[in-house]
């Protein structure tokens, strides 16, 4: 459970939110109710009517570009400028297809406290706890105001950030193997997730 919460939570992360005029035209968004408005978006991905609308919305919700820069930090040098942002698509494409499969069925029947929602140097920290059955996960989301709303740009699963997670992994990769590698295992990745959806969707 917590590692597909792990990647829902990517996505939350969006997975990095930039709300559109129709979901909050009157009254600007709080941290809670911009990541609420993307888990009520992930449960109707299954209903072919929305799910390309859903999908995005949730898009413009989540900062790909700052989330994926995080994940480089401290060894962007070794990078071309190419390669930086054929791994800020290649992140993305891994995000999404992870998480917009199972996306409905998981949140449907899970339930979702929201416990402080607190400032955090220049970002909000938003806490939460997603109950499934009988097992409880504490989901942390770090939030940045953008335009009158917010943009998820980090989250943790008990207490492990996702960003820095992903960046020790990335790392560890570049320093080893060089960028290519890192971009070719990233190819492969998201090849493996298409063979999966494609067996799950017949």
């Amino acid at each position: 459970m917590q590692t597909f919460i792990r990647s829902v939570s990517v996505l939350l992360t969006i997975v990095l939110l930039s709300i559109g005029s129709s979901a909050f035209a009157e009254t600007p968004p709080t941290a809670k109710a911009t990541v609420q408005k993307i888990i009520d978006l992930c449960k109707e991905l299954d209903n072919p009517s929305v799910s390309a609308k859903n999908q995005k919305e949730m898009e413009s919700l989540v900062d790909f570009k700052r989330l994926a820069g995080a994940t480089m930090t401290g060894f962007e040098d070794k990078m071309t400028p190419a390669q930086k942002e054929q791994i800020e698509d290649l992140l993305k494409k891994i995000i999404t297809k992870t998480t917009y499969p199972e996306a409905p069925k998981f949140f449907k029947d899970a339930k979702i406290e929201f416990a402080s929602e607190t400032p955090e140097d220049t970002l909000v920290h938003l806490k939460s706890i997603i109950s499934k059955g009988d097992k409880r996960t504490t989901v942390d989301y770090w939030l940045a105001p953008e335009n009158n709303s917010f943009r998820v740009i980090d989250l943790a699963i008990e207490g492990e950030r996702w960003v820095e997670n992903v960046k020790d992994q990335f790392e560890e990769i570049v320093q080893k193997k060089g960028v290519p590698t890192l971009i070719d295992r990233m190819k492969k990745k998201i090849t493996n997730l298409d063979i999966k959806n494609k067996k799950v969707k017949k």
